[in-house]
């Protein structure tokens, strides 16, 4: 099943552009695999929640979907790429497929028990517009959870100032123009200010499904590997499991 929604971004403000940049991006991939399996299994893993209605932010072509058990009553994915959410449509039949912006949510108030982001939260142009959706649309006791890139890690400072110069950004190819890396503490201020509680964080170091790395990427990839050795925490490792709970109504 697939929706059409009419939350197209607009033209107007930096945040409106910056979207229509990710939207154009996303649209060039007809699928997307980043991950090893491996590494989906670990941040699955970390989900306290997995039952009922599940919505999936910035699903793309539901690479994690495709590895969440299906004990869901119902999975919803919402993307902008058309291109990604057709290979959605075509792996997974049973995901209802609604094309639309994480930010403005085309869905009423608490709709879903679980609301997921699988390393798109950092491609948003406005986070707390986004926290506060998937609040909105969670019902009481409903779980929140993303996995991102974890910008504390000491090794991030360099990566930022390679992927900023033009010629070496085209030489990897695996980051769009808006892309950042996120700081899970100020996730987690985040999550506080729109009304969450019972923060957790996991860190680990997410591995990359070998078929998506060219010889460049390897290179890279073997340097966050090599750091997340050297440590279990934050300033080691490249990415963060973060979950969350909408609190339960006042019986």
């Amino acid at each position: 099943m697939s929706d059409v929604a009419s939350n197209s971004p607009a033209q107007g403000s930096t945040d409106d552009r910056a979207l229509a940049i990710e939207q154009s991006y996303w649209e060039t991939y007809e699928d997307y695999d980043w991950s090893s399996d491996e590494t989906k299994d670990r941040a699955i893993a970390c989900i306290p929640k997995l039952d009922g209605d599940v919505l999936e932010l910035c699903i793309g072509g539901g690479a994690f979907a495709r590895k969440i058990p299906k004990r869901y009553r119902s999975y919803t994915g919402v993307d902008l790429s058309r291109t990604l959410l057709a290979a959605l449509q075509n792996r997974l039949p049973h995901v209802r497929a609604v094309y639309g912006d994480a930010q403005d949510l085309p869905f009423g108030d608490e709709e879903f028990d679980v609301v997921l982001l699988f390393s798109g939260l950092h491609h948003l142009p406005d986070m707390k517009k986004a926290l506060a959706g998937a609040f909105r649309v969670l019902r009481p006791g409903g779980c929140f959870f993303c996995f991102e890139p974890n910008d504390r890690a000491w090794y991030r400072g360099v990566m930022r100032f390679l992927r900023d110069r033009e010629l070496i950004r085209k030489m990897i190819k695996i980051y769009s123009d808006d892309e950042v890396y996120l700081d899970p503490e100020k996730v987690t201020e985040e999550l506080i200010a729109a009304g969450f509680t019972d923060v957790r964080v996991d860190f680990m170091t997410a591995r990359f499904n070998p078929e998506f790395l060219g010889f460049m990427n390897r290179i890279f990839a073997s340097v966050l590997y090599t750091a997340g050795r050297f440590g279990s925490g934050m300033r080691s490792q490249s990415y963060f499991a973060l979950s969350a709970r909408k609190p339960a109504a006042d019986l």
